[in-house]
């Protein structure tokens, strides 16, 4: 098993983690009451700007995961090997995450760790090679 067949593997792996992403996130959102519901009342005592924060939070997730799909199937980022593992790495722990945040009925507050590490560093990375691709006409590869 050699080098291209590690980056011809990568390609399908990262469509289907961010595919898994995208529909564990519309999911949570659709069913966000039970983790805006598990949240302390002691220390959480408005319930509706819990629930405002967590629609804004999965609502610029699944923005920053459009952008990185768009990128993705327009080719940019496509054959990126970096951009690929680390994009397959992050949105696997993001679906993995967010289904044991769903069975477990994690407190709503919690997804801002997930938001950040699981969707800000694939956007950053996927907007940095766009610019470098666009603006400085680097190689894809």
């Amino acid at each position: 098993m050699g080098l291209k067949s590690i980056k011809n593997g990568l390609v399908p792996s990262r469509f289907m983690c961010m595919m898994a992403h995208m529909i564990i996130l519309i999911s949570v959102l659709i069913n966000r009451e039970e983790n805006v519901n598990s949240c302390d009342p002691v220390l959480y005592q408005n319930q509706n700007l819990l629930n405002t924060q967590f629609i804004v939070a999965l609502s610029i997730s699944i923005v920053l995961l459009v952008f990185e799909f768009l990128t993705f199937m327009l080719g940019i980022t496509l054959f990126n090997a970096f951009q690929s593992f680390l994009s397959t790495f992050l949105h696997s722990a993001a679906a993995i995450s967010l289904s044991s945040m769903v069975l477990f009925r994690t407190c709503s507050v919690q997804y801002w760790y997930i938001f950040a590490i699981c969707s800000c560093i694939p956007f950053f990375f996927e907007f940095i090679i766009l610019i470098g691709v666009w603006f400085f006409k680097l190689t894809i590869n």
